[in-house]
């Protein structure tokens, strides 16, 4: 028996229904994938909402200004989106502005935004009254904020009516120099003396000591002498310039004082004689010359009055030119202010002439002699010149104060017809030399 493989082709309908099973498991397919990727990505959107609060991208600063100059506070937010940002003054809770809009009266204060993420407020001039926290606060759930400090650096200044002024005391007494002053921070006082010379103190257990400079409020001086007097400056500074000073004068009073370097004074008659006087006194006293007890004249041919001052120093100088007989005695200097006067003395006396001032004296008489014996001379014939030593000449014994040599003219034996007269002359002039010297050893 024989079998036969038979083939039937499929019928029509058959195919078409495979094909739409197909495409419809496709579909499906596909439906299934849009789906995981449309819930795919609400997750990843869900996720990045959340992470897209608003947050500050940089802190708010703190801040230092000198007074009078401008102020400015940056406030930094991401992801603002719909949110508000406002700025506030911390301490009494006032809202200055919300967003871009100024809500306080203070014509001061404006707020300038560029971006909606940047927010800066700006304080124009400030002033002390400025001071103090300022607020960035955002109006999320819950709030968020930051805030930085504001500070007004105020220069020095010195309070004029709480401190010292000029003042004058009596030497002796305890003197309390105050300086008060005003600033942010709190200066710091220096005392210095104007002219830069170093003050002398007192500390608490009595020991003296000097100082080029002195910190704090109160300049303590105790038993206060000429010394201190001057001008002091009283410096406020707390490293916000400009730093400032207040001058006060001190002024000691004290009776005259008189210093003489030199209480006798001898000189020779025909020569100057300059007296001095040193003085200290305040007030500035008046001051005197007198010879015995009479005053001398300010202004006088015979005498020149010379005066230096400094502070309360004083020196005066009296030169009377030309001695005489007269001008020998007892000179005062006197000085008197409103406190008491004092006087210093001075004893100009006479020294006795040099052997040039005897010599000088008679040397008219010899030089008259001299010349009678060169009338006597032969027509023709010339006197020679020599040198003549006079302290070789008049052995008087005592030392010699001052030796002068003088050329003068001398008639050499032979050559004058007359020279017993020039003998004569010369002996004359020995003997009165020798009694001019006898009688002043003898006085």
């Amino acid at each position: 028996m024989t079998l036969e493989y038979v083939y039937k082709q499929p019928k029509y309908s058959d195919v078409s229904t495979y094909r739409c099973v197909w495409a419809l498991i496709s579909l499906f397919h596909w439906i299934v994938v849009i789906l995981l990727l449309l819930v795919s990505s609400h997750l990843v959107t869900g996720n990045d909402i959340a992470a897209l609060e608003p947050m500050f991208a940089d802190p708010v600063p703190n801040i230092s200004v000198p007074l009078g100059r401008d102020a400015s506070f940056p406030c930094v937010v991401d992801h603002l989106r719909q949110f508000k940002v406002a700025w506030i003054k911390v301490e009494n809770k006032a809202i200055l502005s919300i967003h871009k809009h100024v809500i306080t009266r203070n014509y001061r204060i404006f707020v300038s935004s560029s971006d909606n993420r940047q927010f800066v407020l700006h304080i124009k001039n400030v002033q002390e009254s400025d001071r103090g926290g300022y607020m960035c606060q955002v109006n999320t759930s819950p709030m968020i904020s930051q805030a930085g400090y504001l500070e007004v650096l105020v220069p020095p200044h010195i309070n004029e009516t709480e401190s010292s002024s000029d003042i004058t005391i009596r030497e002796g007494a305890d003197v309390v120099l105050i300086c008060k002053a005003d600033g942010y921070p709190l200066p710091n006082i220096t005392w210095r003396r104007e002219d830069g010379q170093r003050i002398p103190l007192t500390a608490v257990n009595g020991k003296k000591f000097v100082v080029a400079s002195y910190l704090g409020e109160q300049l303590i001086i105790t038993r206060i002498s000429r010394l201190h007097m001057g001008a002091y400056l009283c410096i406020a500074s707390n490293d916000v310039p400009p730093s400032i000073s207040r001058r006060i004068v001190v002024e000691v009073e004290f009776p005259p004082v008189i210093w003489v370097p030199t209480q006798t004074l001898g000189r020779r008659i025909g020569e100057d004689a300059t007296l001095t006087c040193h003085i200290e006194a305040h007030p500035t006293s008046m001051n005197t010359w007198m010879k015995e007890v009479k005053n001398i004249p300010a202004e006088h041919s015979k005498y020149q009055t010379d005066i230096q001052k400094r502070s309360y120093k004083l020196l005066t100088k009296l030169t009377i030119r030309d001695l005489r007989e007269t001008d020998f005695g007892l000179y005062r200097c006197l000085a008197q202010n409103k406190l008491g006067q004092f006087e210093g003395k001075i004893n100009v006396y006479e020294l006795p002439l040099s052997v040039t001032q005897v010599l000088n004296s008679m040397l008219g008489e010899e030089l008259q002699l001299s010349t009678h014996v060169q009338t006597n001379v032969r027509e023709g014939q010339q006197a020679k010149m020599e040198e003549f030593n006079f302290s070789t000449v008049v052995p008087t014994g005592l030392p010699a104060i001052e030796q002068t040599h003088r050329k003068v003219a001398v008639i050499k034996p032979g050559t004058a017809n007359n020279s017993s007269t020039n003998r004569t002359s010369y002996m004359y002039f020995v003997l009165f030399s020798l009694l001019y010297f006898t009688r002043s050893v003898i006085s």
